[in-house]
């Protein structure tokens, strides 16, 4: 019984936070941790949800493709990203983790 009751708890968890790629630009919705980027097709940005509504929570947006395209990384509102309003790469695999501060602040920690 406690086994099918755990197996029940984890699932509802995994369907909490989900991982998604994209192609296009993205606005990270309450349930994603981590976006993989391919920017193969043109640029585009990932859009953070705004720092405020969601404190503590850590984010992680990834460039997969090796291609010269930007991947630019945007905040919602006058929250700043590292005390920036974006941040970019053309880096393949480039990576970063943000972490809201709960206030105006993206913080990038990795």
């Amino acid at each position: 019984m406690e086994i099918r009751w755990f197996y029940r708890l984890w699932t509802f968890l995994k369907s909490l936070v989900k991982p998604t790629s994209k192609t296009a630009a993205y606005t990270v919705d309450a349930t994603t941790f981590f976006v993989a980027c391919n920017v193969t097709g043109g640029g585009f940005t990932v859009t953070l949800p705004a720092a405020a509504d969601n404190e503590g929570r850590q984010i992680c947006v990834k460039k997969t493709d090796a291609s010269g395209n930007t991947l630019t990384v945007g905040r919602t509102g006058s929250d700043l990203i590292d005390g920036a309003t974006t941040v970019t790469t053309t880096t393949q695999y480039k990576t970063w983790v943000f972490l809201s501060d709960g206030t105006t602040n993206w913080f990038v920690i990795n």
